[in-house]
């Protein structure tokens, strides 16, 4: 009998260590996933606003965009709709003032570059989640880049504008540029906004299910 006291804490001894390992990378899987969408979701709230502040500037804010900002643009715009309601303004009437108020708003947006600092941070351990989210993730991030390249762009014509010497053919050429990536960057905010509620509603759902 003792020695199978022996050999059951022999093997014991041999199972205990990846077993250890397998419980630490669960719990640190747990972590990292709520880590990558907490910041998805902090990018959201950052993106999330970029269209109501460029598409009334010229005119373009129209039902199917307001749609959107609405369910996207957080609690400032919700606040905001709240009392033109209150108002007496139906939403039509609305996206007319907004158009009307920014086309007259000559002052231009200034964005600023986005990130996922908290996930860039974790990168070395992104094959602990999973692979789905992992390629969500990435491509996520592969729009985001092309934001911010965007972002530089739309700075680098800025700057010409206060150039000494500009002539007014180039000033106007350099402002029309200003113009279409204003709409390009809104433009994808709203996408890569489309594609981070894709992720939060699978990983809602999956938890959901796993609940039940």
């Amino acid at each position: 009998m003792e020695f199978i006291y022996i050999g059951f804490g022999w093997l014991l001894g041999l199972l205990a260590p990846a077993l250890t390992k397998r419980i630490a990378d669960y719990y640190e899987k747990q972590n990292l996933e709520k880590i990558i969408l907490n910041d998805l979701k902090d990018l959201k709230k950052r993106l999330g606003p970029i269209p109501y502040l460029v598409y009334p500037k010229y005119g373009k804010l129209d039902k199917e965009i307001f749609d959107w900002i609405k369910d996207n643009a957080g609690i400032d715009f919700q606040t905001s709709l709240k009392e033109f309601i209150e108002q007496g303004l139906t939403e039509a009437q609305v996206i007319t003032y907004l158009n009307t108020i920014g086309q007259q708003n000559g002052t231009l947006n200034y964005f600023k570059k986005m990130n996922l600092f908290a996930t860039d941070s974790h990168f070395t351990k992104l094959s602990l989640i999973d692979k789905v989210l992992v390629e969500k993730v990435l491509e996520i991030k592969f729009h985001v880049q092309a934001l911010n390249e965007d972002i530089d762009s739309f700075r680098d014509d800025l700057k010409m504008t206060f150039m000494p010497g500009i002539t007014t053919e180039n000033y106007r050429i350099v402002s029309a540029e200003i113009d279409k990536k204003s709409l390009m960057i809104a433009k994808k905010s709203m996408f890569i906004t489309d594609k981070i509620n894709e992720i939060l509603s699978s990983r809602e759902e999956l938890v959901r299910i796993e609940n039940n």
